[in-house]
């Protein structure tokens, strides 16, 4: 059927097309209007902003600047912003976003977008720029009141003008004294949202003073509390990697009382720092557990901060070279703490409190059932030295060890601390409780109860065995010129029999070493702790407290090193040797393995190279003067290559043969004999063993402590 309209159809198609080209004409007109409007505006926006610059200069002392401004339906855009005179922030761009509720708080700003800033202002408060001044003030203002008003000297326009929600993109933000960085955060981002009293923080980088370094970071702060501050911070190797450690803490707003809970593979290096030259820069141990620090005691401005930790330190490796050789670990050292701190007065206590040392079995982990229990307390405080006006700690600490097995403790400790004693299989248990007191730096320590000898050996490697110990052996030492190997063997030349050895001879050089060499148990523990306390006294390694029987196994078994590892294990090892061979043979390797000067070893070698004769034929001053030798074998050499003894060096000999006198280890007769006596070096071997060689060193090197000098 036809339409009853010719051609009807092209009409309504003619007018639609109409239609669409005329609402594309009106939206090119709206869109140019608009166009030159939003100029209009934004040139208009800009000028009105300039002008409300200066009059906030004019009254307030706020310097900016911006470069243009963009305007939308409740948004505004500031390009190319500086603030200050000179410039202390330049930000690439600001966003605000403002009300339009025409109720309430109309053209105020909600949020706040702060792009790519760059800011470097003064470390000193009183230094800081007016703007920050002001700044800071508002925010700190308008976080503590609910309504938002503006109290105080912040000014209410500038007051109105901080936003609800704060966010700052900043490349670099530094804040330094004069030309020294206090605090540097790069790619920083803060979140601060003021409704809800919450910010949180980002870096790739932060710097604090000289002790803060970390990676990664961030946190955030939660203050809807009224009187409580929530805070977490945490830190990772790089983006996407686990943390490194992280603290959840929450605290009174005053910070009286913080109360965090830790958890860390790896403590944050700031924390570290001030241990490293303790501990080696390889000290990164792991920790877990809560610390509480509480400084709230009414009534009181200066009152003690009080410090509570509970918690467990893990993977701990130590490097330093007056611990061990190389690096001991890994250690696990669970730690209850109670003590506080009184800035006011110097003064640490320690209320009751404790630490168990456990090390890590390969195979099992953590090896927490085999630990090393330590209770203990006390006080420290730091007072002036009298004489230098230096602080120097005094006080008390009193520890005690409850019966632990001895099998325990071994394995508690890690084997790279004691390597030539891991291997050992102990039963029976040990205990102890000690007091330290010190003043003016230096300590008195007391062994109150102790029970050592609780402890057994129930196996051992072959070397530590009597049947080795009984029979001929080498004693391997290294020289700069190679290897050298010392025979204690009955077998070869120059062998000295213990029963072969003058009974004179072998007093003149336990008088001189070790006087209660046949009295005690390989240990002298009350001539290591006065050692320890003369060493401390002196500030350096003045006498060692060595026995012979520990003489014996440190030039058997151990290196040469001064270590804390070292003194330890020759402790134990003495200990072991007095129960496993008889006194006579101890001695009797000991006169054969020590050193009397530059490569030369054993009593028998030295008699023949000193006086041309054998140990056998000895006089007891010759004796003397041997076991004179025997605290710096190679210095002391050289008397025997002039030929002679010095006045001073006979003072010596008069000094070790006064104290067998006083010992009761030789007759008055015998003493004077002696005396008289005058030391006659064998001219043949003289000449063959020094020949043009000398030896340095001053007179004043033979004046030393008599017996238990430095090993």
């Amino acid at each position: 059927m036809k339409s009853l309209f010719p051609h009807g159809d092209d009409l309504i198609t003619h007018r639609n097309m109409m239609r669409v080209l005329g609402g594309v004409v009106v939206a090119c007109v709206l869109f140019a209007l608009g166009i030159y409007l939003s100029g209009l505006l934004d040139k208009h926006t800009l000028s009105l902003m300039n002008d409300l610059r200066g009059r906030i200069k004019q009254r307030y002392g706020v310097s900016t600047s911006i470069g243009h401004v963009e305007t939308g339906f409740g948004s505004l855009r500031l390009g190319e912003v500086n603030v200050g005179e000179p410039t202390w922030m330049t930000v690439d761009r600001v966003d605000i976003s403002v009300s339009l509720n025409p109720l309430s708080g109309f053209l105020r700003p909600k949020a706040m977008t702060i792009g790519r800033a760059v800011v470097k202002v003064p470390w000193n408060k009183e230094r800081w720029p007016q703007e920050v001044r002001l700044l800071y003030e508002a925010i700190k203002r308008r976080g503590q009141t609910s309504d938002g008003s503006a109290t105080g000297s912040v000014p209410s326009a500038f007051h109105s003008f901080v936003p609800q929600k704060l966010n700052v993109n900043a490349a670099r933000v530094e804040s330094a004294d004069g030309d020294q960085t206090k605090f540097l955060g790069e790619d920083l981002n803060v979140a601060l949202n003021l409704a809800d009293r919450k910010m949180t923080f980002g870096a790739r980088r932060v710097q604090i003073l000289e002790w803060v370094d970390e990676s990664f970071v961030g946190g955030d702060f939660d203050f809807k509390k009224e009187e409580v501050v929530s805070a977490s911070f945490f830190s990772r190797l790089a983006p996407g990697e686990p943390l490194t450690w992280s603290f959840a803490c929450e605290g009174k707003r005053d910070a009286s009382l913080v109360s965090c809970q830790i958890d860390a593979s790896h403590l944050p290096r700031s924390l570290l720092s001030p241990v490293t030259r303790w501990f080696g820069k390889g000290f990164s141990p792991s920790y877990r557990g809560a610390i509480i620090v509480d400084r709230s005691s009414p009534g009181v401005g200066d009152a003690p901060i009080k410090i509570t930790l509970d918690g467990q330190l893990g993977d701990v490796f130590v490097e330093h070279s007056s611990i061990a050789i190389g690096v001991v670990g890994p250690g696990f050292l669970g730690l209850k703490l109670q003590g506080e701190i009184d800035l006011q007065r110097k003064i640490v206590r320690f209320s009751p409190s404790s630490f168990a040392l456990s090390s890590a079995d390969q195979q099992r982990g953590p090896a927490t059932h085999q630990i090393i229990p330590v209770n203990f307390d006390g006080e420290l405080s730091l007072q002036k030295n009298a004489s230098s006006d230096s602080l120097r700690p005094t006080g008390f600490i009193n520890a005690d060890m409850p019966a632990t097995e001895c099998q325990s403790i071994l394995k508690a400790i890690p084997q790279s601390f004691l390597p030539d004693v891991a291997a050992f299989r102990l039963g029976g248990a040990v205990q102890f409780q000690a007091a330290a007191t010190l003043v003016d730096g230096i300590p008195e320590i007391k062994i109150e109860k102790g029970s050592v000898l609780g402890c057994e050996v129930l196996g051992v490697p072959e070397i530590y065995s009597s049947a080795y110990l009984s029979g001929p052996f080498n004693i391997e030492r290294n020289l700069p010129d190679g290897k050298i190997y010392i025979p204690v063997d009955p077998a070869r030349p120059y062998f000295a029999a213990y029963h072969d050895v003058p009974p004179l001879v072998r007093a003149a050089f336990v008088s001189s070493e070790d006087a209660g060499f046949f009295q005690h148990k390989g240990v002298e523990l009350s001539a290591i702790i006065g050692a320890l306390e003369r060493n401390t006294e002196e500030g350096r390694a003045a006498v060692g407290g060595s026995t012979i029987t520990m003489q014996t196994v440190k030039n058997l078994f151990l290196a040469r090193d001064k270590t804390i590892s070292r003194k330890v294990q020759e402790i134990f090892l003495a200990w072991h040797l007095d129960r496993t061979i008889s006194k006579e043979r101890i001695l009797e390797i000991y006169l054969n393995m020590v050193e009397f000067g530059p490569g030369l070893y054993g009593i028998g070698l030295a008699s023949q190279r000193f006086f041309g004769i054998s140990h056998k034929d000895l006089s007891l001053k010759q004796a003397i003067y041997l076991a004179s030798l025997l605290p710096a074998p190679v210095p002391r050499y050289r008397y025997f290559c002039k030929g002679e003894t010095t006045p001073n060096y006979e003072r010596l000999l008069r000094q070790l043969l006064d104290r067998m006198l006083g010992l009761g280890r030789i007759t008055p007769a015998q003493h004077a004999m002696a005396v008289s006596e005058k030391i006659q070096f064998s001219d043949l071997e003289r000449e063959s063993a020094c020949g043009s060689k000398s030896y340095a060193g001053s007179e004043g090197e033979v004046d030393v402590e008599i017996g238990q000098q430095q090993r």
